[in-house]
């Protein structure tokens, strides 16, 4: 009987320390993710402000050389940088589920495939071209603070839902920063038009598209006034799609 009342004790023992051990799949501990993602967090801060702030000598070089137009460009998208940064920061908490591994990368695709692009070689400079690449710049990086103003606190580059915005352009379209970024892409591109860029074009509208898809997904599960939305509005283009 003292055996059985033991071996039961044991049993209640062991049961209690596997409630007590840290959760997490592959033996990570629940601390590891939360860390991880302030990493990130921080990395994705220093590198949108390093950007914003690198723009400065672009732009005294620019006008130095009488290129207006390109120094514009480079204000424009200084500003841009800068107000992401800042709304990054200060964004709400997430509302619901967090963005999946497969998620965060279709989100880092479609956002930073425009770097080895901007990277290429110029293989077409010709004064026409090369316009239509800057006001395309200007164009996209103007429509993303518009955007950015409406967005506020809930601006975020992962597809997870934080609030639900329906006012200045997204009363039209759900994702006009993504239809911008595309501008923006296809801007780049074309002076360095080749397979090479081509084929970054191509991954980085891709990877927007997926990712709209996934944001449309995370609003859908917390806010289920989003579905009469999105009948009433496009995804990336008024009265096109």
């Amino acid at each position: 009987m003292a055996t059985t009342r033991q071996t039961f004790g044991a049993a209640r023992a062991m049961a209690g320390l596997r409630r007590r051990q840290p959760a997490g799949a592959g033996g990570t501990r629940p601390g590891t993710i939360p860390v991880l993602r302030k990493v990130g967090d921080i990395a994705f801060f220093a590198f949108l402000e390093y950007s914003a702030l690198a723009r400065g000598p672009r732009i005294l070089a620019a006008v130095e050389e009488g290129k207006l137009l390109e120094a514009v460009a480079h204000i424009g998208s200084g500003i841009m940088m800068f107000l992401m940064a800042v709304l990054f920061l200060i964004r709400r908490p997430v509302v619901g589920q967090r963005a999946s591994w497969t998620e965060v990368l279709v989100a880092f695709v479609g956002s930073y495939a425009i770097v080895p692009l901007v990277w290429l070689p110029m293989t077409w400079e010709a004064d026409g071209v090369l316009v239509v690449s800057t006001v395309a710049s200007i164009i996209g990086a103007i429509g993303v603070c518009y955007a950015l103003r409406s967005l506020g606190r809930s601006f975020a580059v992962l597809p997870e839902a934080r609030a639900l915005v329906t006012s200045g352009p997204y009363r039209w379209v759900r994702h006009p920063i993504y239809t911008l970024h595309i501008v923006t892409l296809f801007g780049t591109m074309l002076p360095r038009i080749g397979p090479a860029a081509i084929a970054l074009l191509a991954l980085g509208v891709f990877g927007e598209c997926l990712r709209a898809g996934n944001e449309e997904r995370a609003l859908r599960r917390a806010f289920p006034e989003y579905e009469a939305y999105q009948k009433r509005s496009w995804r990336f283009i008024p009265w096109v799609y």
